[in-house]
């Protein structure tokens, strides 16, 4: 995202000069690297043809999603939910406390 953007909307659409560096960067094609992952690669042919034409090469990291057993799932939000409820009672007893009440 540009600098001064989280996302684009109406009031902050999407511009032309917002490509400026993907522009710049395709009439110099340098490869770049972020945290040890090509975030830009350049292949020759003979590298893609060896590939099998599989295009997808950059190898970018991706996060792999866990998938968990639904009643796993409904015992870690109870965990959860019990945690903060908790914690919620801690503060309101610290807030009652500092007013006075009983």
């Amino acid at each position: 995202m540009p600098e001064g953007y989280k996302n684009f909307s109406k009031t902050k659409p999407m511009k032309l000069k917002h490509f400026d560096d993907a522009l710049n960067w395709w009439e110099n094609r340098e490869e770049i690297e972020v945290n040890g992952f090509p975030k830009a690669k350049k292949y020759t042919i003979d590298e893609i043809i060896e590939r099998n034409y599989n295009i997808e090469l950059c190898g970018l990291a991706q996060e792999e999603e866990v998938i968990l057993d639904p009643m796993d799932l409904i015992h870690e939000y109870q965990e959860r939910r019990e945690a903060l409820n908790a914690e919620i009672d801690n503060v309101l007893e610290q807030i009652t406390s500092m007013l006075g009440g009983d």
